[in-house]
């Protein structure tokens, strides 16, 4: 420990503080944690969390925690968590936990590698990407955005508010989003532009699939001619609950490309259930 303050002339140094915690003999077994119930515990104000990095190795491997949760307290976490993933050797299942508001200007979250799951816990995670893209999921990578009353909201320019690609020539699989008990919230100014934009190049292996599922609410402002969904090619879209409310865009749902001379190929609309919700435009 560290103490906060100390007198005139004299120089910081730690203090070690040694904190024993014991049962009172006292006490019987009726002091013991029962199954069900809470279990007794001392809160000293202080998180520590890790994981293993990829090049580290043990008696367990290099891999024994890789789908450990990545509990991030601000946004630079939340881009090295992202980092450390995109640049991992190994692919797995990635749990990001947001523990405070966040806003990134100017900045795309990427997904790159692997499969993470973004819990906003409750949360807001502002994008405010301007001619960027604000999320970017790509090459085989998987996102699933999940989050109770947790908000993710995206102010978009010329870039794409939420853009899914797949090339053939980096893919490792399907390019996927979930989203399922999470609001997210698009606003778009420029009038030619995609708020959920996917686009993968012809092969079995390069497709895009984006599944909405049961508690997912998208709301998308813009102007005329914005598009709410726009599968461009080799996309496939499963509407399994949830809702999205367009307010002033030309259209909701487009399928094709940005070129209306340039035909779209594998393109899916399986709208099982939920509800499209469209004022103005």
């Amino acid at each position: 420990l560290y103490p906060a303050a100390v007198a005139a002339g004299e120089q910081k140094s730690e203090e070690t503080v040694t904190l024993v915690v014991w049962m009172p003999t006292t006490v019987g077994n009726e002091a013991n944690h029962k199954t069900g119930t809470e279990a007794p515990s001392i809160n000293m104000g202080v998180s520590l969390v890790a994981t293993q990095a990829m090049k580290e190795s043990d008696s367990f491997g290099d891999d024994y925690d890789k789908d450990a949760d990545y509990p991030v307290a601000s946004k630079d976490d939340l881009k090295s968590a992202l980092d450390e993933i995109n640049n991992s050797e190994t692919t797995g299942v990635n749990t990001i936990v947001m523990t405070d508001d966040f806003t990134f200007d100017n900045e795309t979250l990427e997904v790159a590698k692997g499969t993470v799951d973004l819990d906003l816990n409750g949360k807001v995670l502002t994008i405010n990407s301007g001619d960027l893209d604000g999320v970017l999921v790509k090459d085989g990578a998987t996102l699933n955005l999940t989050g109770g009353s947790g908000k993710l909201n995206i102010a978009s320019g010329a870039g794409k508010a939420i853009r899914l690609e797949n090339q053939a020539a980096t893919s490792e699989g399907t390019t996927t989003l979930n989203v399922e008990d999470i609001t997210i919230d698009i606003k778009n100014d420029a009038r030619v532009k995609t708020a959920i934009y996917a686009y993968g190049e012809n092969g079995a292996d390069t497709g895009i699939v984006i599944n909405v599922k049961s508690g997912a609410e998208i709301n998308v402002t813009g102007d005329r001619n914005f598009c709410a969904i726009q599968l461009a090619n080799n996309a496939t879209l499963n509407f399994d609950g949830g809702v999205i409310n367009a307010s002033g865009v030309g259209s909701v749902l487009v399928a094709g490309r940005d070129n209306a001379g340039t035909d779209a190929d594998d393109i899916l609309l399986n709208f099982n259930a939920g509800a499209i919700n469209i004022t103005g435009g």
